[in-house]
Parts: C-alpha cells; sequence; structure tokens
C-alpha cells in the first residue's frame, strides 16, 4: 500500500488538521466553520432548478372528462378511430387555449401543462369510465355528426 497522499486528500488532511489546532469555539460554530471550510475544497456540483407550473383552475379537468362524451356526439358510430381521435385533441387543445386565455399565466409552458392535464384527464375518462362501461361511440347519437362508411384500415384491405 502506497503512502504518498493525493492532492485532494492531502487538502482534507490540511482542513482536519487546521480544525483539530483551530482556537477553540462553542461546538456548533467550530462545526458548521469547518463543514463550510471542507465544503469549499468539493467540486461543485450543478443544480437544476425544478420546473414549478402552477396547476390548471378546477374546471379544466372536469370539462376534458366531458370531452369524450362531446366526441361520440360529434362523430358518426361508424366514423374512423382517426376522426374521433382528432376531434378530441382538437378539443383538448381548444379547453387549453381558453383556460389560459382565461388565466394569468399566458406562457406556453402554461398552455403545454393545462393541454397535458386535459388531454391525460380525457383519456383516463375515456378508458376507465366512457367506453367500457357506458359503451358511449355506440350510443350517443350514432347516426349524427361527421365521418362514416370507413374502416381504420388506412386504404389497404385484408383479402
Amino acid at each position: 500500500m502506497s503512502s504518498t497522499l493525493t492532492a485532494g486528500s492531502q487538502a482534507g488532511l490540511a482542513q482536519v488538521v487546521r480544525w483539530v489546532l483551530a482556537p477553540r469555539q462553542t461546538g456548533f460554530e467550530s462545526s458548521i466553520r469547518f463543514q463550510m471550510s471542507a465544503w469549499a475544497t468539493l467540486p461543485s456540483v450543478p443544480t437544476v432548478s425544478p420546473m414549478i407550473y402552477e396547476l390548471p383552475d378546477l374546471w379544466v379537468p372536469a370539462v376534458a372528462a366531458l370531452i369524450p362524451l362531446l366526441t361520440a356526439a360529434a362523430v358518426r358510430q361508424d366514423g374512423s378511430n382517426r376522426t374521433r381521435a382528432l376531434v378530441a385533441v382538437g378539443a383538448t387543445a381548444l379547453l387549453a387555449i381558453v383556460s389560459v386565455a382565461t388565466g394569468d399565466g399566458a406562457t406556453v409552458e402554461q398552455y403545454a401543462a393545462t393541454f397535458t392535464t386535459a388531454l391525460v384527464t380525457e383519456l383516463a375518462a375515456y378508458m376507465a369510465l366512457w367506453s367500457p362501461i357506458f359503451e358511449v361511440n355506440d350510443k350517443v347519437l350514432p347516426d349524427v355528426g361527421i365521418g362514416g362508411d370507413s374502416d381504420d384500415t388506412g386504404g389497404m384491405s385484408a383479402g
């Protein structure tokens, strides 16, 4: 085992020796002084400031949970899933624009946070409530709305 000290360990040892030989103050003050001087020799670690955005108002998730119902009313029963998705995402974007425009934080970050909150709420409400329990796409105005007479194969046939 080598008895040589690296520059970092020499500096740390020097800090300990200075602390031991330093005139005594109260235990707390000398402890703080030692910690502060020891931290000064450590390399700096970059920190990341947290991105904190204001959550949207409570009415945004409540309205977002109703978007699947509005989408089912706007798109015919035989409409494509692509059409349903576009209508739902468009309604979510409109909801986020209205929410941010009526609030105080009209920034891109606030819009993104509101849109994400509304989209997640909408998808959760559709997957957990509207589709499996109420079968909303089959029962809400099945013959009224946009779309229809198409399949979701994108123009490709199976046979």
